[in-house]
């Protein structure tokens, strides 16, 4: 599911959300929500969001975007269950880095937002950012398997 606060102008954290968050945790389906772009961030309501929901799967798209910084910070004080996809706009390697050294391997996602953009966009950035093979292969690959385990039949 992906959620798009600017669009709805609704803040991720909004009572109406409530009864689908519900729903989607016990169903074990993550939640993508926009974070960035113009307007508000939302990325810090997410925390919210998780403390009332501790296992709904989230995936903050674009990282906070401009504000990265807020998007690593959120999912660092989460419980473990914010996980950060770092396509967007003005996805650099340098943010890599400090994403993976703050929250670890495994809550780093690959995105790519297309049709919007080429997959080599992100890819360009995930090879040029000095990741491990290790982790590299965490964010290319494992960390959606197992967010997405209703997909590893």
């Amino acid at each position: 599911m992906k959620y798009h606060p600017s669009v709805l102008r609704k803040s991720p954290d909004c009572e109406e959300l409530k009864r689908i968050y519900e729903f989607i945790e016990k169903e074990d389906i993550p939640i993508k929500v926009h974070t960035g772009g113009s307007g508000d961030c939302y990325v810090m309501n997410l925390l919210n969001v998780n403390r009332q929901f501790p296992g709904l799967k989230i995936i903050a798209a674009h990282m906070g975007q401009g504000r990265y910084y807020l998007g690593i910070e959120t999912a660092k004080r989460s419980n473990g269950n914010i996980f950060l996809e770092i396509c967007a706009t003005c996805i650099a390697s340098d943010k890599l880095r400090p994403a993976v050294d703050a929250v670890g391997k495994d809550r780093i996602m690959y995105g790519t937002d297309y049709a919007l953009f080429s997959p080599s966009y992100t890819i360009g950035a995930v090879e040029s950012a000095g990741l491990t093979e290790d982790e590299k292969e965490h964010i290319y690959k494992l960390n959606a398997l197992r967010v997405f385990t209703r997909c590893n039949m």
